[in-house]
């Protein structure tokens, strides 16, 4: 896919932010973790924006997400994945994963109902710092 700036349908910006805790006192979360996609729009037109949810229902109860990496590895200006750490557990007994988010499907069909989310690294051990990528 060749990119083009001119074109919105292949230049789509969104932010992607995660729920964190929300009991800082003792940094915990009680709902499961969502990740939320911000629709930027064409700041060309004010073409309305959006807010998407994305309810994961991965990792437990009471963990949240840390913060979002995000990678193009084929180099393509198309992102092709998302990694995330989980944070969870107790301060007893502290836990987490790293999850990968697969950004698929055309920037011009947007559906992120349908990016399959798997345990990328099955750490157990909270993950809160946003993954580096390195290409070798």
């Amino acid at each position: 896919m060749d990119w083009e700036p001119s074109n919105i349908a292949t230049n789509k910006w969104y932010l992607m932010f995660a729920s964190g805790p929300d009991d800082q006192n003792t940094v915990t979360s009680s709902r499961n973790p969502d990740v939320y996609l911000y629709d930027l729009g064409d700041t060309k037109t004010s073409t309305a924006r959006a807010l998407y949810t994305i309810q994961t229902n991965v990792a437990g109860a009471t963990d949240f997400f840390g913060d979002v990496g995000v990678v193009d590895w084929d180099l393509d200006y198309v992102d092709d994945y998302a990694y995330i750490g989980t944070v969870g557990g107790n301060a007893s007994s502290p836990s987490g994963d790293i999850y990968r988010f697969e950004l698929n499907g055309s920037t011009s069909t947007f559906n992120a109902a349908n990016w399959p989310i798997s345990v990328f690294a099955d750490v157990n051990d909270p993950i809160a710092q946003r993954p580096t990528f390195a290409k070798d």
